[in-house]
């Protein structure tokens, strides 16, 4: 096995496999949203149930400004594994409650 390889500017960059280090990759965190402040993610919950697509969220002024302060990025699949999420699925079902 390689143990670097070479980057675009010269530098190497040393490849170790994560089960080495210990990272449970199945376990891992797996988005960024779950970064933010609470008052945070809950408005993110409001949007996505609101139907906003994911670029309308990102560039939700409240959003964007959290998100540049904490030099965070919200990826597609950001959303996804959110979406995915026991805080989501908590938040969705409060709010969607069957009475």
């Amino acid at each position: 096995m390689q143990k670097y390889k070479q980057t675009m500017n010269g530098y190497k960059d040393y490849m170790i496999p994560l089960k080495v280090i210990g990272v449970d990759m199945a376990n891992r965190q797996r988005n960024n949203i779950t970064r933010l402040p609470p008052e945070i993610r809950c408005r993110i919950c409001k949007l996505i149930l609101q139907g906003k697509w994911y670029n309308e969220i990102r560039n939700d002024e409240i959003v964007s400004q959290v998100l540049i302060s904490q030099c965070l990025k919200l990826h597609s699949t950001t959303f996804i594994a959110y979406k995915k999420s026991e805080e989501y699925q908590k938040y969705f079902n409060d709010h969607f409650k069957e009475d």
